[in-house]
């Protein structure tokens, strides 16, 4: 589904920032991407979503989804894969969401701006999809500001929304970082059952190895823009 063929990341004349970075991910497959505070993991996933900032590029290698090459995406390409069939889960979803807008005004939005259709149909999905994140009450929550719900339910809101087009492809940078442990499991089960209901494809970065551990196939071990280790599981936490 997703190929990062031997990837070079670099912003305008300074040292690469990431350097020969190759990855795979299969429809239903788990990836988690590890590694310390300024390794590279999130200029990755960035190259990926075609969201490199200022003057960053990719200076070598290639990134191939579904058969083509994302380099030579234009902006109207872009605008049909983001949010639908390439989804992003932020580290604090709760910062991504306008905080003087209801979170119904906003998700219905989000879902007219890919798809056409009424408001009271867009609602309605969007209903659905706060539901099946196991958020209580979802009524309530259209009509409340962000402000008014907990952490863990705004980082809930953010993966319904990430989620609503069943994407191909999820990436995750750092989902459970800002919450407390018992809400982490709780998006932690979230994530494996979008994997178990859509075949969703996920890339996840985390400073946490035991979250890795637990939900992926795949981990790849970062440091100073380079991959020093990857491997299975398996391979990683019992052979490194």
């Amino acid at each position: 589904m997703l190929k990062i063929d031997n990837i070079t990341v670099q912003y305008g004349n300074n040292k690469p920032t990431i350097e020969d970075f190759s990855l795979e991910i299969s429809s239903g497959e788990i990836v988690a991407i590890v590694g310390e505070s300024g390794s590279g993991k999130t200029t990755v996933i960035r190259s990926v979503l075609g969201l490199l900032p200022g003057q960053g590029k990719v200076t070598k290698g290639d990134i191939v989804f579904e058969g083509d090459s994302i380099l030579n995406y234009t902006q109207k390409q872009w605008n049909q894969c983001r949010g639908t069939k390439m989804s992003m889960i932020f580290q604090d979803c709760g910062a991504m969401i306008n905080p003087i807008r209801k979170i119904g005004n906003q998700f219905i939005e989000y879902i007219r701006t890919h798809e056409k259709m009424s408001k009271e149909e867009a609602s309605k999905k969007a209903i659905n999809m706060l539901g099946q994140m196991m958020l209580s009450n979802p009524d309530n929550i259209m009509k409340s500001y962000p402000f008014q719900l907990s952490g863990g339910m705004r980082q809930r809101v953010g993966i319904a929304m990430a989620m609503t087009f069943s994407p191909k492809l999820l990436i995750a940078d750092e989902p459970t970082s800002a919450l407390d442990v018992t809400t982490q499991s709780q998006i932690i089960r979230n994530m494996l059952e979008l994997r178990e209901k859509f075949n969703t494809g996920i890339i996840m970065v985390t400073h946490n190895l035991a979250i890795a551990a637990y939900i992926s196939d795949k981990i790849i071990v970062m440091k100073d823009g380079k991959i020093v280790e990857q491997g299975s599981r398996d391979d990683i936490l019992n052979y490194p």
